[in-house]
């Protein structure tokens, strides 16, 4: 008697499963694909009404979606389901580059509903980047000047005749004078403007002798000495670890870290590989962490002089270059790195190789692995020359700032660029 009742229930059920009428579609989305990694991550809302499905929140414009396979979860299972009016098993992919009809035929095998499934798509490339010259009103003659980005304004320290300049602005086009006919008591290509939330919003620089450490007092306009380095010879600023400033020196010959903090300087416990370039030349660069950076934790990285390293908490450094191979920012001096669009960037640089003479636009997109020399869409202008010494800022706007730099004759020039990645206009 039990058996033939779940012969019944069985029965009943195959003939309601195979009789539903609905073509109602639950969930809509697509298969995980390389190529387009961010395709599966937005949602898709499905009208039932209209009889469209779509993203709002449009996928990269370098996401590739030539063949895709949809994840479609069903109220009813249907008898059929066609794009474009042939059958598809749900398992070949599809081309998604343009609005396809997706059609649910109900297991009842006689209601039909037709949906317009569209792929929104960036139509331009979000990583290109716009540039502008500037037009200023910088009429000096420089024999080498530097930029740096501090407390919302730009801030330029020049060298005329043995003397120093000092000149803000908040746009790049009109510079004010700060301050002038200042003694040389720092190597104004020394400077670092640190980005964290306590040493911020200052220019910290080495002395002209390499064994003492300045920054410069907004206030008083002037260069105020911080501390002696006691017994070491400065080669360079590192970073900012924190709430401290590191400064990579020599004692006794021998490469040490040193950090700033609170007035005083104290000798790191460090480790530094082999390929550490210890007699200086790189650039250094901070990547705060926030929902825009690949990043989960603050890195610190130093580009160019041997290679690129970074490290986490600034004692213990590592070579991260990847391809095209270690040794690819060997003996490539005074490039100048930033940060920009989850994107590491390297403006310009000498090489002690007779080929190339000078580094062009150098790209990372993975946080310093792999590089390669920048983009047609991320170039910088035709008119742009090559140059070494260039002062390369990204601002908290969400701007990017090229500054001057010195030819292939040895002079400095002042051309000014302005770059805006096209990704940052689509933000909310």
């Amino acid at each position: 008697m039990l058996l033939l009742f779940a012969v019944l229930v069985a029965t009943v059920s195959c003939k309601k499963s195979s009789s539903s009428s609905s073509t109602s579609i639950k969930k809509f989305t697509f298969r995980a694909c390389d190529v387009a990694p961010d395709l599966k991550l937005k949602t898709y809302t499905v009208d039932s009404i209209a009889g469209t499905i779509q993203n709002s929140d449009s996928i990269s414009y370098t996401s590739n979606i030539h063949k895709v396979v949809p994840l479609i979860t069903f109220a009813a299972t249907p008898s059929e389901i066609r794009i474009n009016d042939a059958t598809w098993n749900q398992v070949d992919s599809i081309d998604a580059t343009s609005p396809f009809k997706l059609t649910i035929v109900a297991a009842n095998k006689k209601d039909v509903k037709d949906y317009m499934v569209t792929v929104n798509k960036h139509s331009v490339n979000p990583d290109s980047i716009i540039w502008n010259k500037l037009d200023h009103n910088l009429n000096e003659e420089f024999e080498s000047a530097k930029v740096y980005y501090t407390e919302n304004v730009y801030l330029l320290i020049g060298e005329i005749l043995d003397k120093l300049y000092v000149f803000s602005s908040d746009d790049g086009v009109t510079w004010l004078s700060d301050a002038s006919d200042l003694d040389m008591d720092v190597d104004i290509m020394s400077g670092y403007a640190p980005r964290g939330e306590i040493l911020r919003d200052s220019v910290y620089l080495l002395g002209s002798s390499y064994d003492a450490l300045y920054v410069f007092d907004s206030t008083d306009d002037k260069f105020k000495k911080l501390a002696d380095l006691e017994d070491c010879l400065a080669v360079a600023i590192l970073g900012e670890y924190k709430n401290e400033l590191l400064i990579l020196a020599k004692k006794n010959d021998k490469p040490v870290v040193l950090s700033y903090h609170g007035g005083t300087i104290t000798e790191k416990t460090s480790t530094l590989p082999s390929s550490f370039p210890v007699d200086g030349g790189f650039s250094p660069v901070l990547v705060k962490y926030d929902a825009s950076t690949t990043f989960n934790v603050e890195s610190m990285f130093i580009v160019g002089g041997n290679d690129v390293h970074a490290t986490d908490n600034g004692w213990y450094w590592s070579d991260v270059v990847k391809m095209p191979g270690s040794g690819y920012f060997t003996n490539v001096t005074q490039t100048s790195a930033a940060y920009y669009t989850r994107y590491l960037f390297a403006f310009g640089g000498v090489t002690k190789n007779e080929t190339p003479k000078y580094m062009p636009l150098q790209v990372s997109i993975d946080n310093g692995f792999t590089w390669s020399a920048g983009a047609r869409y991320q170039r910088l202008p035709d008119e742009f020359t090559p140059k070494y010494g260039i002062s390369a800022v990204a601002d908290r706007d969400n701007n990017l700032f090229v500054f001057g730099g010195f030819d292939e004759s040895g002079n400095y020039v002042t051309d000014f660029y302005k770059g805006r990645a096209r990704q940052v206009d689509f933000q909310k």
